[in-house]
């Protein structure tokens, strides 16, 4: 985030910088991590889109590779493996994306 950004300008900016994504996004949370991690402060803003189905991911100096990932997949290898494969940043998050979508 940049100073005087708010979280949606910033989701906004990050996703065409990093991703090429230009299709409008949804705000699903803000939050400051859980009860789940007191010691640790994770402010964050939370965004889901559905990419244009002509959208192709170019490399770029920020994200070099991406690939798809069920939620499940992503769930399963979070038990599995989860400090090796995951930022606590990244656990705090997809928490929050279970809480508010249900899952």
């Amino acid at each position: 985030m940049s100073k005087g950004e708010t979280y949606a300008q910033a989701a906004v900016r990050e996703a065409e910088e990093e991703l090429g994504i230009t299709q409008p996004l949804e705000e699903l949370a803000t939050s400051l991590g859980g009860e789940e991690y007191p010691h640790m402060q994770h402010l964050f803003g939370l965004y889901t889109c559905i990419a244009d189905p002509s959208w192709k991911f170019i490399p770029n100096d920020e994200v070099e590779v991406i690939f798809s990932m069920t939620i499940e997949a992503i769930l399963q290898a979070m038990i599995d493996e989860p400090e090796e494969r995951f930022t606590r940043g990244f656990r705090i998050t997809m928490a929050e994306y279970i809480r508010v979508k249900g899952k």
